[in-house]
């Protein structure tokens, strides 16, 4: 919409054109029609009324069509930027190939609306080509048939000048109310979506506090907040807990004001500071993230960087606190994503600061350090904190706590005359917390790439102020796309011929009239249907290169298109870190938009005009080669000014376009991280400055666009009219030894060629600038696929040098995995991330990955989806080297479930199986298999009985546990909406347990989650791997020891290397550096026990 629709509305700045300068020009022209042939000019304007009301009623279907488009263009770019912003999800589970072919769907749904558009606008061309020339022949009809005149040279050619007039304004009128009414749906549906928008609600200023209050995340949402009464401790620490899904987030985002209030009152200050639990970055430095638009105090800045323990991963960064947090921050690892949304908050000066379990994401140590240096200073002095937690040692220290269950407050308990004391590492972890061991450290699976260099995170440079080659060479590529060479052939074809009747019309008009005046007595009906005949071959010649050229550009944006999205999802994890959103969708939206809607007309014209030039050029130098003067002398003009116009245009379209994706990318993290800066007092309108801002910049590349236009137009008019003042003179000199006709002739011929010569360099000049977006999209086309590096890959069950198969048909069967001195990279050059790793994991084992931060486990379990470098060394599946194995078939025979759980829109049932490929039994028995764990409730399929559903729902309410937020199969929601962060999370279990993959891997996936919830999941994997067959094997990067302690194996890593391999009974007994890290937990008890 901020593209599509804003664009629309700028391409109809030109319409004064239509209110004053066409009806004044129509008018004129008809007038001297009038003056010229007397009443036959009434019947040319009957029909030429006819032919407007026809493209007016044309024009209203077109408005209509118009809008579907414009509807189908938002569901594709709303389906692209979901996949963007998941693209770690997709390529996780190898969906890459559903994720294409449903924004190829949107995408045919799309087209078929804009087929019926360009089929609209085709008439419209053909009504306004066709109408001009029916109104030319009666009038020559009317003249020489019914009046029985005579028709001189000089009243036909000045009838065909007027006419030629009429019908280029005619067209210049429907172009530009095209644009109007497209401008028009435009404004309906901006005016629609405001409509549509709710109001943040404004709570009134006053303490901190809730008052039977009882709130939806949405209008739609079944799960609510019910009779909430909280007086938060005004300057002190207010904890919130609870199970997974029991509204802890909807109570932060309720005090925002952020979900519909159905009762109650809030009250609140009005500045507040939001750390939300998934951290909110801009694709800025880490600096400017931290201040958020808000003055900087260098030492209160170096002090909540101390107290966030920031201090030592600023000095690991390649470049400090000035290093680019990318999009969403994916430069940085999770800790450290949720200490600088943490430090943001603190940085601030808000009264209230509310922190969403901000220490699920940290380590003990960490943990133990920020609530030393944060909670237990004066940092928070004053200051009303409410923070979510799931630690209870924290919330033991609380001022007041809030424990909510099911929606509603189970327990609000003031602690009074507490004081907050440090901790040490060991009492952080000696109980059942959210906290996680120290082998994690927030490394979530992405860590920093070593290889990064500094310059280019700060300062990347705009790859689209580079230009790509010349316009001739891209216009090639761009026509070969059209279709078959023989369709191309046709096409140029037809406009070869078809140009060659204007000055043929011309020509033949001459010698009628010529002969005329020589023979009255001429066979006029002869030389009337030859007339006649040339006219319906232009009207008819002209129109079809015109249909082709448009069905061709069709055909081209079609596949164009479908190798974009191809070659986007192909593209390796690493090209999304350093390509912000915005740019890429304004590849999908403004450039292919071009490509859809400006190419195939320009291509068209600049041929049509290219061969017109020609064949006039020839038609003046063989009839009086001295009006080839001033046709010469306006070809240099048109020459030199078109150049000096295509150096400055195709650099301001360049400008143009790079200026425009920074806005995208801006709206885009500002939607993103709305419910932070809404909840800061005056940010909405610094955010909103910032986007003007950028919004200025782009109107201003847009302007000394339009601008260079209209220098182009001047100059050029200019030449045209000194060159009809040229050719007029010529012809006054030449009236004596001419005949008139032919005078008529290289007269309108010298005038229709100045005529062509503009429109031609304009056309060339505005084709050139809009090949910028189709050399945009040809260097997307060209980008490394993730397996391009490697050898071609084997097909499954194809023979290798032996004769065996390289990938055995029904490969894997079994879960084993060995590491045979495996080194591993992020890039190819780059230094090795880990170093001579051999292992072996047995099919059915269920092994824990431990270690401290940056020790390399979640780059051994990437390791096993090739999302890294292997550069030496062999990592074998099932017996199958996986360098062997094509990316996308590993991926689909691999289930990971990640620290960050992903929906995507849809219904439960599509989130579970996208393919479709499984039962819908098989898929309600995996969500039936989480019916323990307290935090997702659920409902059973709208399908099935409905007794036994009103039965169990009878049931509920009457014992009063009526579950939060049932869903069934069917039920739809918007990327994870309505579900709490843990419900996500069961969600993610069962789309892994429904894979039934032979390899599980767990990266932290319950690191987010309540002590009762993780381990409820940890008996379902265990369940699920025991009664696998001994096929099925589980891999956990481990956040709680106490959950691996009944793992078949623990593997401990430091620094890139394996240093303890063994069961946890072993590797404790051994009394190495296992032991160290038990003793140093909670779990002592645990693991002496075996």
């Amino acid at each position: 919409m901020i593209s599509s629709d804003i664009d629309a509305i700028f391409k109809a700045r030109d319409i004064t054109l239509i209110c004053v300068a066409t009806p004044l020009n129509l008018s004129i022209s008809i007038f001297g029609l009038y003056r010229l042939v007397g009443w036959p000019s009434l019947v040319a304007a009957s029909i030429l009324v006819v032919s407007l009301l026809s493209s007016l009623y044309t024009a209203r279907a077109m408005a209509r069509a118009q809008l579907k488009v414009r509807d189908a263009q938002d569901s594709r770019i709303s389906l692209v930027s979901e996949d963007l912003s998941l693209i770690k999800a997709i390529k996780y589970f190898a969906w890459e190939q559903y994720a294409s072919d449903k924004i190829q769907a949107a995408r045919r749904f799309e087209q078929k609306y804009i087929w019926k558009h360009v089929v609209l606008n085709t008439i419209i061309s053909v009504l306004n080509a066709s109408f001009p020339y029916v109104a030319l022949l009666s009038i020559f009809v009317t003249r020489v048939m019914i009046q029985k005149k005579p028709l001189p040279a000089s009243l036909a050619f000045a009838t065909v000048g007027l006419i030629k007039n009429i019908r280029n304004r005619l067209n210049m009128a429907s172009f530009l109310s095209r644009n109007v009414t497209a401008a028009m749906i435009a404004f309906k549906r901006l005016d629609g979506y405001y409509g549509r928008c709710q109001p943040l609600q404004q709570h009134p200023l006053g303490p901190l506090q809730i008052r039977g209050g009882s709130f939806a995340p949405s209008g739609s949402a079944s799960f609510k907040l019910e009779d909430i009464t909280v007086d938060f401790v005004e300057g002190g620490l207010n904890t919130v807990t609870g199970p997974s899904g029991s509204g802890k987030t909807t109570l932060l985002l309720s005090l925002l004001g952020e979900t519909v209030q159905e009762g109650g009152r809030v009250t609140r200050p009005k500045d507040v500071g939001y750390a939300p639990q998934t951290a909110w970055l801009q694709n800025d430095t880490i600096k400017n993230n931290i201040i958020l638009e808000e003055a900087f105090e260098p030492a209160r800045y170096r002090r909540v960087v101390q107290c966030c323990c920031l201090e030592f991963d600023f000095d690991q960064l390649p470049a400090g606190d000035e290093t680019i947090a990318g999009e969403n921050g994916t430069t940085l690892s999770g800790g450290q994503r949720a200490r600088v949304s943490l430090a943001r908050a603190f940085y601030s000066k808000a009264p209230v600061l509310l922190l969403d379990d901000i220490f699920s994401a940290l380590d003990a140590k960490t943990a133990a350090g920020i609530w030393e240096h944060s909670f237990c200073s004066d940092l928070l002095k004053g200051r009303t904190v409410v923070l979510v937690t799931q630690v209870p040692w924290i919330a033991a220290q609380s001022d007041l706590e809030v424990i909510l269950s099911n929606g509603q407050t189970q327990s609000v308990e003031q602690h009074l005359g507490v004081t907050r004391r440090p901790v040490s590492v060991e009492i952080a972890l000696a109980t059942d917390s959210g906290l996680r061991d120290g082998g994690n450290g927030g490394e979530n699976g992405k860590p920093v790439p070593p290889t990064v260099e500094k310059d280019r995170s700060v300062d990347a440079v705009d790859a689209e102020m580079r230009a790509r080659g010349a316009a001739r060479r891209i216009y090639g590529k761009y026509i070969a796309y059209w279709g078959h060479p023989i369709f191309v052939v046709i096409c140029i074809a037809t406009l070869v011929i078809g140009a060659a009747t204007i000055p043929l019309g011309n020509l033949w008009l001459a010698k009628w009239t010529e002969d005329g005046e020589q023979n009255p007595d001429i066979d006029v009906p002869y030389y009337l249907s030859i007339y006649c005949a040339i006219i319906a071959a232009e009207v008819v010649m002209s129109n079809i290169p015109l249909i082709m050229s448009k069905y061709g550009g069709w055909v081209a944006a079609r596949t164009i298109h479908a190798q974009l999205v191809q070659s986007i999802m192909n593209a390796p994890l690493s090209w999304f870190t350093e390509i912000p959103v915005g740019r890429v969708l304004n590849r999908f939206s403004r450039d292919m938009a071009s490509l859809d809607n400006n190419l195939p007309y320009l291509a068209n014209m600049v041929l049509w005009l290219g061969i017109s030039l020609v064949y006039r050029l020839l038609a003046i130098s063989s009839v009086l080669p001295i009006f080839a003067v001033p046709s010469t002398v306006v070809c240099v003009i048109g020459v030199f000014v078109g150049e000096m116009y295509t150096r400055t245009g195709v650099i301001l379209r360049r400008l143009d376009s790079s200026t425009q994706s920074p806005v995208f990318s801006q709206f885009v993290d500002t939607l993103t991280g709305l419910a932070v800066v809404r909840a800061r007092e005056g940010m909405p309108e610094k955010f909103g400055m910032i986007l003007m801002e950028r919004l200025l910049l782009w109107s201003t590349a847009a302007e000394s666009l339009y601008n260079a236009n209209r220098w182009v137009a001047v100059r050029i008019d200019l030449a045209t009219s000194l060159v009809t003042l040229g050719a007029g003179i010529i012809a006054l000199a030449k009236a004596d030894s001419t005949p008139a006709g032919l005078i008529g002739f290289s007269l309108a011929n010298a005038t229709g060629l100045s005529q062509t010569i503009i429109f031609l360099v304009r056309s060339m000049n505005d084709l050139e600038i809009e090949l910028q977006s189709f050399d945009r999209l040809q260097e997307y086309l060209e980008l490394k696929s993730e397996d391009a590096s490697d050898d071609p890959l084997p097909e499954e069950g194809a023979p290798d040098s032996e004769g065996g198969p390289v990938i055995p048909l029904n490969w894997p069967q079994n879960g084993e995995i060995e590491f045979q001195d495996v080194t591993i990279r992020y890039e190819d050059k780059g230094p090795d991330i880990l170093s001579n790793i051999n292992l072996k994991l047995r099919s059915g084992e269920r092994v824990a990955v431990v270690g401290r931060t940056g020790s390399g486990k979640s780059t051994l379990v990437l390791s096993l989806l090739r999302f890294t470098h292997i550069a030496s060394g062999k990592i074998l599946f099932n017996g199958v080297d996986i360098s062997k194995v094509p990316r996308r078939r590993l991926r689909q025979a691999v289930t990971i479930i990640p620290q960050e759980p992903v929906l995507f829109s849809g219904t439960v049932g599509s989130n579970l199986d996208p393919t479709g490929s499984v039962p819908e039994e098989t898929l309600q028995n995996v969500i039936d298999s989480t019916k323990t764990i307290a935090s997702f409730q659920h409902r059973r399929s709208s399908r099935e009985s409905s007794d036994s559903e009103e039965s169990d729902t009878s049931a509920r309410q009457q014992e009063g546990t009526e579950p939060p937020g049932p869903h069934t199969l069917e039920s739809g929601f918007g990327a994870g909406e309505n579900f709490s962060h843990g419900q996500r999370q069961v969600l993610s279990l069962c789309r892994a347990l429904v894979r039934k993959s032979n390899l599980m891997l767990l990266d932290e996936a319950t690191a987010n989650m309540d002590h009762e919830t993780d381990r409820a999941i940890q008996e379902i994997l265990g369940r699920e791997v025991e009664g696998g067959d001994q096929n099925r094997t589980l891999v956990t990067i481990a956040h709680r020891l106490k959950t691996i302690f009944n793992y078949d194996k623990v593997v401990v890593m430091a620094e890139g290397k394996i240093i303890e391999t063994g069961s946890p009974g072993d590797l404790y007994q051994a009394q190495g550096v296992f032991y160290e890290m038990v003793e140093h937990s909670g779990d002592r008890d645990v693991f002496r026990a075996l």
